[in-house]
């Protein structure tokens, strides 16, 4: 019963879990009086230190009626039966505040969300939604995820609105979320980072759903009535700068309003049309009406744009509890190192923690397998060459059962682009954790 327990919180009592665990303990027969629910501490050497955010244990008691015993006058028996269960939550990817893929003036994430449309060509940067394999390099499309990914009928990105107890309402926002077929830096301000569109004309769909009792599979959720809304493409005015941050200025859109908002994750669903080639770029924001902040993260897998001009770009690429010690984790990068110019770009990711080891693999048959602890990065391009041009890059890291950060745990992604050169990079990451994140550990 205890692996079903949909959103565990620091703090136990009156918690979503624990309403659910004393449901199906009465659906088994045992009232609420025969069911404790409590917290695991983190370190079991330090119980007063802090609790483990996922995991949570239970214990039923019950009086059994005595047979022989009875005549001692033994009538009954308290029997106890107890399990501790984890549930480890997906990985927050690109940020966990209540804006994600806002790169522009006046603040941001350093990059864009985006998407292409299901007829754009796999190499452009996206292999979760596009499957157009004209003109894409000769191992595109035998990558085992994409292969698995097309197999299972997902298409498109997940984001998670994780709504805490006491949320409140919630608005949510989109930001440039019609395809503009327009000249981004006369509608931007900030060069830093521009909303990189090409191609003709493509529509792009958001759907967000509720809470439910999975999870972890996010796929399945119900779509919330009027949460459904489909941008078609349009035409901004090349002279006018469009300032996402301005209340007033229409780029900013209300997808819909949540009244009512339940503790959990509503997985928002971004998918694009096959009608035309091309690509979107866009950002997400939410706010909401009671206590706690809504959190914007990607679920599994997220594409963005990232332009660089020169220098170096750190971003946020996923967030690592310390509950993570002892796992394996993969992340995964397509497309890396998009340039214009000479020099050699590199990829390096920064885990919050020393000694972390990390082993690279290529996704194609060109494989190549590096390992060194505190310094995993890859050149993405060399002597103006790129290296990966619709292919996948596979970094492995080994979380010892030591495992600490040194910070907020955040793992960034630093990438380094010669003076002279800009970088458009169309990217897509994905991270997975190794094993079942829902299980009994006792």
């Amino acid at each position: 019963a205890v692996t079903r327990l949909p959103h565990v919180t620091p703090t136990i009592s009156g918690s979503a879990a624990e309403s659910l665990a004393f449901q199906l303990a009465a659906d088994n027969g045992y009232p609420a009086g025969n069911v404790v629910v409590a917290n695991v501490p983190l370190d079991p050497a330090n119980p007063a230190s802090r609790f483990n955010d996922y995991q949570v244990e239970v214990t039923v008691a019950d009086d059994v009626d005595m047979f022989f015993s009875r005549v001692f006058g033994i009538d009954t028996m308290t029997v106890t039966r107890d399990a501790v269960a984890e549930s480890l939550p997906p990985l927050a990817l690109g940020g966990s505040s209540n804006t994600f893929g806002i790169g522009v003036s006046g603040g941001g994430d350093g990059f864009w969300a985006a998407i292409n449309s299901t007829i754009d060509r796999y190499e452009n940067g996206d292999p979760f939604s596009s499957a157009n394999p004209v003109g894409g390099s000769a191992d595109q499309g035998t990558d085992s995820i994409r292969t698995n990914r097309a197999a299972a009928g997902i298409e498109g990105y997940y984001y998670a609105l994780d709504v805490p107890a006491g949320a409140g309402a919630i608005t949510v926002f989109t930001i440039d979320a019609a395809y503009a077929s327009a000249n981004a830096s006369s509608r931007y301000n900030d060069g830093r980072v521009q909303p990189l569109e090409h191609g003709s004309s493509m529509s792009t769909r958001f759907r967000l759903a509720g809470v439910d009792n999975s999870p972890f599979d996010y796929t399945d959720n119900t779509t919330i009535l009027g949460c459904d809304r489909t941008y078609a493409p349009t035409a901004y005015p090349n002279n006018i700068a469009l300032d996402p941050f301005d209340p007033t200025n229409p780029v900013v859109d209300i997808l819909c309003v949540v009244p009512v908002t339940s503790e959990g994750i509503y997985p928002l669903h971004v998918t694009a049309n096959a009608a035309n080639q091309g690509g979107n770029s866009f950002g997400l924001a939410v706010s909401n009406t009671g206590s706690g902040t809504v959190k914007i993260y990607g679920l599994g897998s997220m594409s963005l744009s990232n332009t660089i001009a020169g220098g170096s770009s750190t971003v946020d690429l996923m967030r690592v509890p310390e509950e993570y010690a002892g796992r394996k984790i993969k992340a995964s990068f397509f497309d890396p190192g998009d340039t214009s110019g000479g020099g050699n770009t590199t990829m390096n990711v920064l885990p919050d923690a020393g000694g972390i080891s990390c082993t690279i693999t290529r996704g194609d048959a060109n494989a190549f397998v590096g390992s060194d602890v505190g310094n995993c990065f890859v050149n993405t391009q060399n002597n103006g060459n790129r290296l990966y041009s619709g292919e996948w890059v596979h970094m492995t890291f080994d979380l010892p059962s030591t495992y600490s950060c040194l910070s907020d745990c955040w793992w960034r992604i630093n990438n380094v682009i010669p003076a002279g050169v800009t970088a458009n990079d169309r990217t897509t990451w994905r991270v997975e954790v190794e094993g079942n994140p829902v299980h009994l550990i006792g």
